[in-house]
């Protein structure tokens, strides 16, 4: 009877949280979505590395850029195309 229980509450728990998390996910606009995802650069780190992290810093910065160049290229010529 307790696992029972404890299954139904553990269930409950589950489908609650699922359903925040898609509210949350419906609450963010589409320009953030983009611009929110994890770049994956091929970031040179460890004991030893070839490059410093100024370097892998401005990889990061140049790929944000490119990025946030993209969107904005793709949102223009998605308001040309309504007009």
């Amino acid at each position: 009877m307790k696992t029972i229980i404890f299954a139904l509450f553990a269930a409950s728990n589950i489908v609650a949280i699922h359903s925040a998390m898609a509210a949350e996910e419906q609450q963010i606009p589409e320009t953030q979505k983009h611009i929110a995802v994890k770049l994956k650069l091929p970031l040179d780190h460890g004991p030893r590395a070839e490059v410093t992290p100024w370097v892998n810093q401005q990889r990061r910065l140049r790929a944000e850029q490119a990025a946030r160049a993209e969107l904005a290229k793709s949102e223009s010529s998605g308001d040309s195309q309504i007009k």
